[in-house]
């Protein structure tokens, strides 16, 4: 039990029962309590309420005491504890007499004509070694099996939902934010999957202070899979973040993404612009970049991106949602950049037009990009497409 009771400590989740056989027990799990951002003690004989932090809540208990919880007085307090703002935490009776609450992570998947996809995803959920979740799929009322492989879970965690998003996905996770009972809010897009420790180390981060995690995924080109070595490169981000996100592009990949719900409550969601599409999820983090600082990136490959084929995103799409980022951010972006354009607004936009084959565009923007502050990975891959172009195009 003192095991257990270090390791969910170091998760910041807090509990004791009497320590009657331990001596100091109870001394040192108090002293843990009171430097941690949430706590909660009880046991058979008295009602413990220890401070709570308030740096990253809008509430606190004081220190108080009741009488012997049992029977219905245990039940009526339970009740109590979920009425006053404890939405997204779970309560576990132990046999001991203790009520461990610990935090509640909504899982956020939409999906479309993804039933194979969608069952790969939710598998690894399920294999999560951090078991306090609910996963929230949000259908955009797919013609394929993806209701029967969802319901063929039978998992109560799991919850299916039926909405006509009308070609927006953010449309589609603003619904999952919006039913979602948990505290924190993961990110899962139906073609992509999980490393089984992905949430318990995404929420250890969210223990010390972030309000937003995020980390690297490998790329996945095929089904069948086994071995992993490309990545999608996530970043870590300079204050001020909000300028940083501007200047550099994204940094943070959604599928890899653990927020507080706050925080996204906050900004009204993700974007339902359908300009926006494509990259609604980077707007989202450069607007939350405006309310908090507390971006961590975890220094571990947590994750899968799925890449072989049928993803939303397009090279037509994103030169459309560029613009709109554009037109969204112009001051910011003539601020931030001098009049120099910003690197990664050009390479993108000449990327996605070489995948269209508009060589001419994408000669353009490689021409206009500021070559000075592009990063080399970038430089490598923009100097490769202005070779082909030049020998295989004539450009």
């Amino acid at each position: 039990m003192l095991l257990e009771m270090a390791a969910w400590l170091r998760q910041g989740l807090v509990f004791t029962q009497s320590g009657e056989g331990h001596p100091g027990l109870e001394r040192r799990i108090m002293g843990a309590a009171r430097a941690s951002t949430r706590c909660f003690l009880l046991d058979p004989q008295k009602l413990l309420f220890a401070r709570l932090s308030a740096q990253h809540h809008a509430w606190s208990f004081h220190l108080s005491r009741c009488s012997v919880l049992r029977g219905r007085l245990c039940l009526k307090v339970i009740d109590t504890l979920r009425g006053r703002n404890c939405r997204g935490w779970s309560i576990l009776l132990l046999d001991a007499g203790v009520v461990l609450m610990k935090p509640l992570i909504s899982v956020v998947i939409p999906t479309y004509n993804r039933a194979h996809d969608i069952e790969r995803a939710l598998k690894s959920v399920r294999a999560q070694s951090y078991t306090n979740w609910e996963a929230l799929v949000v259908d955009n009322h797919s013609s394929d099996d993806t209701d029967d492989v969802v319901n063929g879970f039978n998992d109560p965690r799991i919850r299916l939902f039926k909405i006509h998003n009308n070609g927006v996905i953010g449309v589609s996770r603003n619904w999952g934010l919006k039913h979602a009972l948990g505290e924190y809010i993961a990110f899962l897009d139906s073609d992509d999957w999980w490393q089984p420790q992905k949430l318990e180390e995404s929420l250890n981060y969210i223990a010390q202070g972030a309000d937003i995690v995020y980390h690297d995924l490998f790329l996945a080109t095929k089904s069948n899979q086994k071995i992993f070595w490309r990545k999608i490169r996530s970043r870590g981000l300079n204050s001020p973040v909000y300028d940083d996100l501007i200047a550099n592009g994204s940094a943070l990949n959604n599928s890899s993404v653990v927020a507080r719900r706050s925080i996204l409550q906050a900004i009204g969601g993700m974007s339902e612009d359908i300009n926006l599409v494509s990259i609604e999820d980077y707007d989202t983090w450069v607007r939350a970049a405006k309310i908090t600082e507390n971006f961590k990136r975890v220094p571990r490959t947590l994750g899968y991106w799925w890449v072989g084929g049928g993803n939303i995103s397009s090279p037509a799409r994103l030169i459309k949602g560029l613009g709109a980022f554009e037109e969204l951010y112009a001051k910011d972006i003539d601020r931030l950049s001098k009049d120099a354009g910003l690197w990664w607004l050009n390479f993108d936009k000449g990327q996605a037009y070489y995948s269209l084959g508009s060589y001419a565009m994408a000669m353009s923007q490689f021409k206009r990009a500021n070559w000075r502050h592009m990063r080399l990975r970038s430089m490598a891959s923009a100097l490769w497409m202005i070779l082909m172009m030049k020998l295989r195009h004539r450009v």
